[in-house]
């Protein structure tokens, strides 16, 4: 079982509020140069981690705008086929009603 010691725990918060002031800059004149030195170097590993994580975020919105940009390139095709062939299919109509309307035009006798 683990069992919770006030003193002991007020004495851990204490120290990472500290170590927190020093990741902030807000207690550097308290440091001695190893500790600045851990300190700059723990920070650049995180700053490593964070922008190798922007990095990977960035790659896969290109991968899913590409992919994007795929499906509606193939969308548009398949969209301007589909007008084609309603344009020809409109121009074939035309035609057979103007066809019709020849056909069924009064005719005057001796004229």
């Amino acid at each position: 079982q683990v069992k919770f010691d006030p003193a002991n725990m007020a004495k851990k918060i204490e120290l990472l509020e500290l170590s927190i002031r020093k990741l902030l800059g807000q207690s550097a004149s308290s440091c001695s140069y190893d500790e600045l030195k851990g300190i700059e170097e723990q920070l650049h590993r995180s700053l490593q981690r964070v922008r190798q994580r922007k990095a990977q975020l960035y790659k896969e919105q290109i991968e899913q705008l590409q992919s994007q940009e795929s499906n509606l390139l193939k969308e548009n095709a398949e969209l301007r086929a589909m007008e084609s062939g309603l344009v020809k299919e409109n121009a074939k109509l035309s035609v057979m009603r103007d066809v019709s309307l020849v056909d069924h035009r009064p005719r005057l006798h001796g004229i």
